[in-house]
Order: structure tokens, then C-alpha cells, then sequence
């Protein structure tokens, strides 16, 4: 089940449209990237250290960053924002490079809708 502000924003606002960077995908292209796993919690946590993310991605492919969560907005250069549906931190939205060059930002406001 998708977090309750995202789930909000589909059923009253929209399905993606116009926002920051490409814009906010629609739900059925947001899971669509390869290589990742709804069902496993998301691996990222707040303050990860870029190390750390290098290490999350050993052995998996760039894919495994953004295992237990969805894509909500492409920024270009292989940037994302994700949100995360599964594990610890569901609910928070988060940049990330999935070539750890730089550590995951969490979005300090909280939830999607923040």
C-alpha cells in the first residue's frame, strides 16, 4: 500500500503532471525502473554516509538504492527523487545518486505532501 499523503495526491489532485525538474511521474511509470524490489525495505536511511551507499550497491547493480521505493521525479544525470513505501523510513521523500557520488538527502519536511 502506498504511503497516505501520495495516496491522497493520486486520488484527489493527479496522476504526475508539472513539478520540479522532468515534472512528477504518473503512478504507472514511478516502480517501472529496473532492477529494484517493492517488497524489500528500502536499504537508504537518513544521514547514510556515501560509503555506506557504495556499499548498499555491492553486488547489486544501481537498481538496489531504490529497492522499497518509488521514483516520484527524474532530475536528469541519473538523479532521482524516490519515495519510500517499504521499511523504517516509509513515507519520506529522497534524492539520490545511484552512483553514490554524494550521500541520499532526505527531505527535511517530512512525507510527500510536505
Amino acid at each position: 500500500m502506498l504511503p497516505e499523503g501520495y495516496r491522497a495526491f493520486l486520488t484527489r489532485l493527479g496522476n504526475g503532471g508539472a513539478g520540479p525538474y522532468y515534472g512528477l511521474l504518473p503512478l504507472e511509470r514511478c516502480a517501472a525502473s529496473g532492477g529494484r524490489t517493492l517488497s524489500r525495505p528500502s536499504p537508504l536511511w537518513p544521514r547514510m554516509p556515501c560509503d555506506a551507499a557504495a556499499d548498499a550497491l555491492a553486488g547489486y547493480g544501481p537498481g538496489s538504492l531504490a529497492d522499497g521505493a518509488i521514483t516520484l521525479i527524474e532530475q536528469g544525470c541519473a538523479y532521482s527523487s524516490l519515495l519510500i513505501v517499504t521499511g523504517p523510513h516509509r513515507g519520506a521523500v529522497v534524492n539520490i545518486d545511484p552512483y553514490p557520488s554524494a550521500p541520499p538527502y532526505f527531505a527535511r519536511d517530512g512525507g510527500f505532501l510536505a
